[in-house]
């Protein structure tokens, strides 16, 4: 029955009281409104009545996520089932979800919560039209007699703030009878508690102290603030160990606890304590525990603070105050307590002054950021920055950072600070980034700003505007804070590192969890407090040779602060701490100052290749007892050293004690004498070490033995880095013969002295088992090709040092199925080979077999033919053979140099030409054999690059490689032609003395296959779809739309700095970082879509989708799974992308839609380019503003078309085929095509002249622009 209906036969004033009930109650939930409680309160006046604030919980949640149905439903219910409980005029509506209880029915307060536990109990387990329960209901209880004074309004209120209470602290409800507060605060449940003590953290004793302060009850007893300090607690740290620490604090929270029961107790950081407890008897306590601690040699010094109206408002001023009276009495001995007094009142003016004035300091760059330089300690470059503030003001003067700081993280205003920092280093990064090698720059964070909105987001952005890598920014966090914060702190740093930034770790060893702290957290370095350097012991440099030896352990590297003197910076380079900063080096300067120095010369900065080369041996260890990382094998006293060649010279980085000592034994007696000896090219021992050390690859490592005198010397080397123009290797000398047990349990006495200087090696054969051990060798042998078994060692002899001519006799020679027989009728077989004795030569050795102490074991060695027997040797075993059969070698070289269909050509070991064929002569139209013999490629001057074919040559030349059709382009009477080129060694007595190549034009070749290559799907670098593999898969999704409706989207993303990478690591790291982007790409999308790259870092994504939703999900998504590529072949890399999507129903064709999805992703990339864009384009346009009539270009995503006026752009109205009168785009539009072939010329009739016009692609920062210029004919034309 409607309302109308129901009024229908009642009486006049049956229909006003109806009216006035419907006025004064709410429809939705048959309670009377709140507006309407002072006409009811009448009925309860004088009256003992019990009031009842009811609030649910979840609306909001519900109304978002189910809409408002749901939401009436719930508010519905509970109202009219409150009524049913209570009465008709009993129950108020306050506000969207809160409901007000007056009765006087009931005689006992239990038997009132009973109901409103049997209410909540009724409404929370209602599933309405949910698949579960989602509502939540807390309850403040109070009672008392209503008159003038106590009216139900005040009982409201007095209600509201205990639901208040109850819902923060997840109770049921709160009456009136909880008299400790503290009881029903209980920090504990919320998490919000110092995870050493136990005990409540700052944010909680801040919020708990208010509520106390301002409780009725408490305000009439005088309260105090105290704040306790443990003076020189880094001291006691560092004296006594980090879990020494620890169990103090732990100590001193239980003591505070014990003495003041039943109240506020904290540990806001490091040793800082505060408690807020009442003022009777708090000297008398402080002495206690004063006291109690003195006796175990700690000093405990207090702050009070008495607690008044101020503290009411403002808990952090009042603990400020409190740690100002602590702070006054430091080093006062016997003074173990101080109150706060007004002569203490200019720190907090100060205070105040920060807070109110700190827009103002940024605007007015009253604080300036300076930079402290980061050294290199091998190099002693500056390889980074430390970011640091400095406020100098008109008022106070110079602020210390640590009091702004302090005061402006307490005020949580430390974020403008933060972002300010940011800014300044974003503006000087792109200041410099073209003038001079810009190197990383930290910035130390407080906790407020990893707990202030989206801090990983507000960094990104910044960088992003000026394009400053990631790894160019590095976040510091300190000790205390990971410390205190675990939980929230670990997923933060996961996200910072997820991202692809540095993690350091500042202020190592100050706090009291260290060891835990690197459990916990990934960080990149570890920057360790100088306070280990204020003392600089024994006892210090102990601890600091631990810490940096541990870190490398870990794979973290390592940075000391405060570094002021030559000594402490020699011994930091002594247990390679690989980066300082300290007065010693740098103070914190402003960059202008700083790179004024590097541009004058004065100070020298790394550059990033440099950067990368220097990490790299930063992660060796030579303090550990397995600096090669040998797994299981643990040496004491290591003989280690660092080297690194650069220009054919060696230079050696770091030596320990134990390296050099070996170094004199041998009878070397510095590092540099020894540099010299490697750089050595007569030396036969320097060319073996140098031919093993060009041999290593990055990670790998070789060993040999040599004879040097009477001295048995093993060598071990490891590639440990490489730049553009340097290599670094580990190395470890060991003088066997100076050992009483020498490796293999051999003695070097002087018959096996003899025995080594006459072989180069030596190995044990057991014939039983086919094993084989090598005796001794100096000839460089990877670790990883250590030779376990004789197939092995047959297989890598014939393969890397048998010349090719005699592989078939060595294999037969080492055919062991006989070699009973053949010794048993000589004792030993031997025969001559010619062996590897470098990539460039081949040298005659006499390889012998002869048994050892049984017939099941041989003896395998290989020994040097002397030069001034190897003639009559090798005649008299007739390895030398010469047949003349008319045939002769002449001839036949004539005749193939001359009529061969290639150019042929020769050179010495010099690469200079020594002679060429007559087609070489033609092609290069050479006149004469005078213009190019003794000359090379360089001076000839035609290739436009000619690195590639100079390393083929020297890798020709030095290792003996063969290269074969290798493609490049030269200069060729006036035009760029495309050529194949193979070269190969020519031998003479086993050594190279020169080179022999020939080369054959594939120019036309080149143009079919790259037709050929075109029509392909695939793309070569990554090896997924190309663009014709992508429109060819683009078929069957059409179909599918067309005949189901089945809508796909167009995925475009590009990766917009490759230029950058390209440029700075070469297009081999360019194209794994690629090939990474797109693994990720088809992860993501995996069986679901079609996956393309394009090229020039453009990749396509063909997607089916159901809604609109769909595809911001697939373009969220796609953007995290990308960003996950930050770290290729060891580099770190930020990538940045602009993703673009669009239907294909937009615009029902392939090539438009991808041009939308284009489009739409140059609009998402933040950098502000448009000025850029338009200089670029006005410059091009105004190359031919003379020579044609009309010079246009258009926009092809929108069609604008812009115009020059003034040599800048101007956009027209009109779109470019407006021009011709038409109202849409050209059929076969000029543009268009021009896109696809970069040029595009075409005649066309307009108002009866013929006119040329040329279109030209110009596509500038993934946008695409065609300049299109238009001449009219005359009739002689």
């Amino acid at each position: 029955m409607t309302m109308k209906e129901k009024k229908q036969g009642l009486t006049i004033e049956e229909i006003r009281e109806q009216l006035q009930w419907e006025e004064r109650h709410d429809e939705q939930t048959g309670t009377i409104k709140i507006a309407y409680l002072s006409h009811y309160e009448k009925l309860f006046k004088n009256k003992y009545v019990r009031v009842a604030y009811i609030r649910l919980y979840g609306l909001s949640y519900l109304l978002d996520v189910k809409g408002y149905a749901v939401c009436d439903e719930v508010l519905h219910v509970a109202g009219y089932i409150l009524v049913d409980y209570f009465g008709e005029n009993c129950v108020f509506r306050v506000g969207l979800d809160g409901f007000l209880v007056v009765t006087e029915h009931f005689d006992e307060e239990w038997h009132f919560i009973d109901k409103l536990e049997e209410y909540r109990s009724f409404i929370t387990s209602f599933k309405f039209s949910l698949s579960k329960p989602q509502v939540k209901v807390f309850v403040g209880i109070s009672e008392g007699n209503v008159n003038d004074e106590n009216t139900i309004d005040n009982m409201l209120n007095n209600c509201k703030e205990k639901q208040r209470i109850a819902f923060e602290n997840d109770l049921y409800y709160v009456d009136d009878h909880i008299e400790d507060l503290e009881e029903l605060l209980g920090y504990h449940k919320d998490g919000r508690k110092d995870h050493l003590t136990g005990l409540m953290n700052m944010d909680a004793f801040i919020e708990y102290s208010k509520r106390i302060i301002n409780t009725e009850f408490t305000k009439k007893l005088k309260k105090v603030i105290i704040y306790f300090n443990i003076e020189n607690f880094k001291a006691y740290n560092e004296n006594y160990g980090f879990e020494a620490g620890n169990e103090l604090i732990r100590d001193l929270g239980a003591e505070l606890k014990k003495t003041f029961p039943n109240r506020l107790v904290s540990r806001f950081a490091e040793d800082h304590f505060l408690v807020l407890t009442y003022e009777k008897g708090v000297e008398e306590k402080i002495e206690s525990i004063a006291t109690q601690f003195l006796a175990k040699y700690i000093t405990l010094k207090a702050g009070i603070y008495r607690v008044d109206h101020l503290a009411s408002k403002n808990i952090t001023v009042a603990c400020d105050k409190a740690k100002i009276a602590c702070d006054a009495i430091k080093r006062k001995y016997n003074v173990h307590f101080n109150y706060f007094n007004s002569e203490m009142d200019s720190m907090l003016r100060l205070e105040q002054h920060i807070v109110d004035h700190i827009d103002e300091a940024l605007q007015k760059k009253w604080i300036k950021i300076y930079f402290q330089p980061v050294i290199r300690t091998l190099s002693q470059s500056i390889c980074g920055f430390e970011a640091l503030s400095r406020w100098d003001d008109p008022q106070f003067g110079m602020i210390r950072p640590d009091v702004f700081i302090g005061v402006l993280e307490r005020y949580h205003l430390i974020t403008k600070l933060s972002d300010y920092v940011v800014d300044c280093i974003c503006e000087k990064y792109a200041y410099y980034v073209d003038k001079v090698p810009v190197v990383p720059v930290s910035v130390n964070f407080s906790i407020l700003d990893f707990e202030s909105a989206s801090l990983l987001e507000r960094i990104d952005r910044k960088l992003e505007k000026v394009n400053l890598p990631r790894e160019m920014f590095q976040i510091e966090v300190t000790e205390s804070l990971l410390s205190n914060n675990q939980d929230y702190m670990k997923k933060q740093i996961k996200k910072f590192n997820d991202a692809g930034y540095l993690v350091w770790l500042d202020d190592f060893g100050s706090g009291y969890s260290s060891l835990n702290v690197l459990k916990d957290y990934k960080v990149d370095t570890l920057k360790i407090d100088m306070l280990f350097l204020k003392n600089f012991s024994e006892r210090s440099k102990t601890i600091i040779e631990f810490v940096v030896n541990m870190a490398k352990a870990l794979g973290i590297h390592t940075l000391v602060e405060g570094v002021e003197t030559k000594e402490q910076f020699d011994f930091l380079k002594d247990i390679c701490c690989e980066k300082i900063q300290g007065y010693y080096f740098g103070k914190p300067e402003p960059m202008d100052d700083i790179m004024n120095k590097v541009i004058c010369g004065e100070a020298d900065i790394e550059d990033q290749n440099q950067r990368y080369y220097y990490k790299d041996i930063g992660k060796i260890n030579p303090l550990s007892n397995d600096p090669f990382g040998d797994e299981g094998l643990h040496l004491t006293n290591v003989p280690i050293g660092i080297f690194q060649q650069k220009d054919n010279k060696v230079e050696f980085l770091y030596t320990n004690e134990f390296f050099l000592n070996e170094l004199v034994s041998i009878g070397i007696e510095t590092e540099e004498e020894l540099a010299r000896r490697i750089e050595d090219q007569i030396s036969s021992t320097a060319k073996r070490v140098q031919e093993a050390l060009d041999s290593l690859e990055y990670g790998e490592e070789t060993s040999m033995d040599f004879i040097d005198g009477k001295n048995l010397i093993a060598l071990r080397y490891k590639n440990i880095a490489a730049a553009k123009d340097r290599k670094a290797y580990l190395m470890s000398v060991r003088n066997l013969s100076k050992e009483y047990s020498v490796l293999r349990n051999m003695r070097l006495d002087e018959t096996k002295q003899t025995i080594y200087a006459l072989f180069d090696q030596v190995y044990l054969v057991n014939l039983k088992n086919n094993a084989v051990e090598t005796i001794y060798t100096h000839v460089g042998l990877k670790k990883e090709n250590n030779i376990s078994n004789l197939t092995q060692l047959i297989d890598k002899t014939v393969k890397t040092m048998i010349y090719i001519d005699d592989r078939d006799r060595f294999i037969e020679f080492m055919n062991l199925e006989d070699i009973n027989t053949r010794l048993e009728k000589t004792h030993v077989v031997s025969e001559a080979f010619r062996y590897a004795e470098s990539s460039m030569e081949y040298k005659w050795r006499i390889f012998e077999l002869s048994y050892a102490n049984n017939k099941d074991q041989v003896i395998f060695s290989i020994r040097p033919l002397d030069e001034s027997k190897k003639n009559v040797y090798l005649n008299f075993h007739g390895y030398s053979v010469s047949k003349d059969t008319g045939l002769t070698e002449e001839a036949l070289w004539n005749t193939l140099k001359d009529q061969v269909p290639a150019g042929l050509f020769w050179k010495d070991t010099n690469r200079r030409f020594v002679g060429v064929n007559k087609m070489f002569r033609d092609y290069y139209d050479i006149k004469s054999m005078d213009d190019i013999v003794g000359k090379n490629d360089e001076e000839m001057g035609w290739h436009v690059d000619p690195d590639p074919f100079m390393n083929d040559e020297i890798r020709v030349l030095q290792k003996g490689e063969r290269t074969r059709n290798v493609p490049g382009k030269c200069l060729c009477k006036g035009e760029n032609r495309e050529i194949a080129a193979s070269k190969m060694p020519v031998y003479n007595d086993g050594k190279i003395v020169g080179l022999l190549g020939y080369f054959v034009d594939t120019t036309d070749e080149k143009k079919r296959a790259n037709i050929i290559k075109s029509l392909g799907n695939h793309d070569s670098e990554t090896g997924m779809l190309n663009w014709n593999g992508v429109m060819s898969n683009s078929m069957y999704y059409i179909e599918g739309y067309q005949l189901r409706n089945q809508e796909f989207m167009i995925v475009y993303i590009n990766v917009l700095n490759i230029t950058y990478y390209n440029q700075l690591h070469g297009k081999e790291v360019l194209t794994h970082m690629l090939q990474n982007v797109g693994e990720q790409i088809s992860k993501y999308i995996g069986v679901t879509g079609v996956v393309g790259y394009i090229g020039m870092g453009k990749f396509v994504v063909l997607k089916q989708f159901e809604n609109k939703e769909d595809m911001v999900k697939v373009k969220r998504e796609l953007l995290a799974h990308i960003s996950t590529v930050t770290q290729v072949d060891r580099i770190s890399f930020t990538l940045r992308f602009n993703i673009g999507v669009c239907a294909f129903s937009e615009t029902n064709d392939m090539e438009l839609a991808f041009r939308l999805a284009q489009q739409r992703a140059s609009k998402n990339y933040s950098v502000q380019e448009d000025d850029d864009v338009k200089q670029k384009i006005a410059e091009e346009m105004n190359k031919y503003q003379e020579i044609f009539d009309v010079v246009r270009c258009v926009d092809i995503d929108s069609y604008k078309t812009y115009i020059l006026e003034d040599c800048k752009l101007k956009e027209v109205k009109k779109r470019c085929y407006e021009f011709f009168e038409k109202d849409h785009p050209c059929s076969s539009c000029i543009a268009k095509k021009a896109l696809i072939t970069h040029e595009e010329w075409a005649k066309i009739i307009y108002n009866g002249a013929t006119h040329v016009v040329i279109a030209r692609a110009m596509p500038i920062k993934g946008r695409n622009f065609v300049l299109i210029y238009t001449k009219k004919l005359n009739k002689e034309s």
